[in-house]
């Protein structure tokens, strides 16, 4: 008997309810329209050079100022900051990359920057020798100008960022329209870097680093 008294009820609400939306206004009516509203998608306009004192766009890690270190730019201006030949125990300078969000003319939306990747390539191939075995041995870090001294947003082996994952930042990079975010990037090949050290001698590697971001 209580499950009759119950389905009673809902049946009368669904009544009521149809009820009320079938009725009309009565007296007077009026309106006013507000017309030409506009909803338009943004777009995210990602961008990045080399800086601090070299020329951009350009590599970042490299091996002469005169041939891979030259600005790829049309003009061929040499790099300044060359590593030379790497080895155990070596450490690159402070290389310098300014990510921007947008420009005047492209104007983007709020994002973030969340995280990178990398591509390692073998320029000789031909010759049969795995060189790209060198990113096993090269360490990565990466920071931004007001972090404090020894915190890092990523650090690694560049053998991690080529796995096919986006590796996050410990901490995103908020940027807002039209700005400028400076990425701080320093390798290193450590004294005893994994595997035998012989095995990473005469290689040569070319590598593509890739910043990812979203919308904020």
């Amino acid at each position: 008997m209580m499950n009759k008294k119950i389905l009673t009820s809902v049946l009368l609400v669904a009544l009521a309810s149809s009820l009320i939306g079938t009725a009309t206004i009565a007296g007077f009516t009026s309106q006013a329209s507000n017309i030409n509203n506009t909803v338009a998608t943004g777009k995210i306009y990602l961008s990045a050079d080399r800086d601090d004192t070299d020329p951009a766009p350009g590599p970042l890690f490299y091996f002469d100022n005169e041939t891979d270190g030259a600005a790829q730019d049309g003009y061929s201006t040499p790099g300044t900051k060359e590593d030379g030949y790497w080895y155990p125990g070596k450490q690159s300078g402070i290389k310098v990359l300014d990510v921007y969000n947008g420009s005047t003319l492209q104007p983007s939306i709020p994002i973030k920057l969340i995280g990178l990747d990398a591509v390692v390539e073998d320029p000789t191939p031909e010759n049969g020798v795995d060189d790209t075995i060198l990113k096993n041995a090269i360490y990565i870090k990466v920071w931004g100008p007001l972090d404090p001294v020894g915190v890092y947003r990523w650090q690694g082996y560049l053998s991690d960022l080529t796995n096919g994952n986006v590796h996050q930042f410990a901490t995103p990079f908020a940027m807002s329209r039209i700005h400028k975010q400076t990425l701080n990037f320093q390798a290193s090949m450590p004294t005893d870097p994994p595997g035998d050290d012989n095995d990473y001698q005469g290689k040569n590697i070319k590598v593509q680093f890739r910043v990812y971001a979203t919308q904020n």
